[in-house]
């Protein structure tokens, strides 16, 4: 026997390695057994969640302010908030922000209604997130547990935790999952524009939605995949200016062209202001020693994703796409270090994880992609969910301990 597998026989934690991820990988199996694998999935993927930082749904002063000022963009969409608030508040970026405030104002929506429209978009958001990996790797268990990783950080809870009024990230974020799920170009351009419309961060994350797409462009089958889930694949060949401006990738473009051309025309025939107060590059250098734990919480353990994929594409000499990749993730990180709500600007890294783990799964045998995503999802786990704005950090606490700071201010 080598000395490595010896090694790893007469181990004092090798064993109780296995013992640990079969005991994982036993009760996620008999989670995502059956017809319904998928439903049982999702709610065993919330359920985890929520146990492990529930939301604070206690009253605050604040918060209701906050649902009051919102109101005013349900009531009259096409409200210029600039000149209602100053330079520099949330609530004077709102102008701009129009799928929600239209769907509420049609719908006559108010706080209750929006509330559970952005926890339908959490829920959808997680479902792609399964179906996604699902339709990548052709494994269940993989499929489980990149949906729990993305469901332990901010962009995979915040549907639950957001409780401030005129914070729509959960529904961008969810359109943008859709886009990467959907098979229709129509329906891809759609989401892609409305995710847009939804939050001005939605639009600077469009190119890791195309880069997604692309990479999705010349798969094997689920059928092909399953029966050769534990052979490597070739990467795909460079893709050619035809396939980036044509189909799902296309349809991508042409969104962010239709976003920016019909912004402009509100701009100028409505004369509404830009709001770009508290938006500067300076914030960049504020505390830059947070920098580090402040762009962990986006991903989480998903990171490692982007880290295996783009360590793929250097190997295969894919130098182009591996700077289209990076560059697209660039633009998201330097923008949300230019704001002081950074978390919540961070988590539209989240498409970057199957943009990592698409690459990855083309090289990659479906064994050690399953692994790796067993490797995110616990780093997700144990590691708290923290939110960042500067120049706070907050954390949501498990629910056992949300219900005893509840009872000791209530009882």
């Amino acid at each position: 026997m080598p000395e490595s597998e010896s090694a790893r026989g007469t181990g004092v934690l090798w064993p109780v390695y296995v013992r640990l991820r079969g005991l994982a990988n036993s009760a996620v199996d008999w989670i995502v057994s059956g017809r319904n694998w998928q439903a049982k999935a999702l709610l065993a993927v919330v359920a985890i969640s929520l146990f492990r930082a529930f939301p604070d749904y206690r009253p605050n002063p604040r918060i209701d302010q906050f649902w009051r000022d919102a109101m005013i963009k349900v009531d009259d969409p096409l409200a210029d908030m600039a000149r209602r608030f100053p330079i520099f508040s949330h609530e004077s970026k709102l102008t701009f922000r129009l799928t929600v405030p239209v769907v509420a104002h049609v719908l006559h929506l108010r706080r209750t209604g929006l509330t559970i429209l952005s926890v339908l978009a959490n829920l959808i958001l997680l479902y792609c997130a399964l179906s996604i990996t699902w339709a990548i790797t052709g494994s269940r268990r993989t499929a489980f547990y990149m949906a729990l990783a993305v469901a332990c950080v901010w962009g995979g809870a915040t549907g639950f935790h957001e409780l401030r009024g005129g914070f729509y990230d959960s529904v961008a974020l969810c359109l943008l999952l859709l886009a990467m799920s959907l098979s229709s170009p129509v329906l891809v351009g759609i989401c892609a524009f409305a995710a847009a419309w939804t939050d001005e961060r939605g639009l600077i994350t469009l190119p890791l939605i195309s880069l997604f797409l692309l990479t999705q462009a010349d798969r094997l089958t689920q059928a092909d995949r399953l029966t050769r889930s534990n052979m490597p694949r070739r990467a795909t060949e460079p893709f050619t200016l035809r396939q980036v401006f044509t189909g799902r990738p296309g349809a991508v473009f042409l969104a962010a062209v239709a976003y920016l051309a019909s912004r402009m025309y509100l701009t100028i025939a409505r004369s509404l202001l830009v709001s770009t107060g508290g938006v500067t590059p300076i914030l960049m250098t504020v505390r830059p020693q947070t920098h580090p734990i402040t762009i962990f919480t986006a991903l989480g353990g998903g990171w490692l994703m982007v880290v295996f994929g783009l360590i793929v594409l250097v190997a295969a000499k894919r130098y182009w796409f591996a700077t289209a990749f990076c560059g697209s993730l660039l633009v998201v990180i330097a923008a949300a270090l230019c704001v002081a709500d950074r978390t919540r600007s961070l988590a539209y890294c989240l498409p970057a994880v199957f943009v990592g783990m698409s690459i990855l799964s083309e090289s990659e045998p479906g064994e050690r992609v399953e692994a790796i995503s067993m490797l995110c999802c616990v780093i997700s786990l144990i590691v708290p969910l923290f939110y960042f704005q500067e120049p706070f950090f907050t954390m949501s606490f498990p629910l056992p301990v949300e219900g005893l700071r509840w009872a000791a201010r209530y009882l």
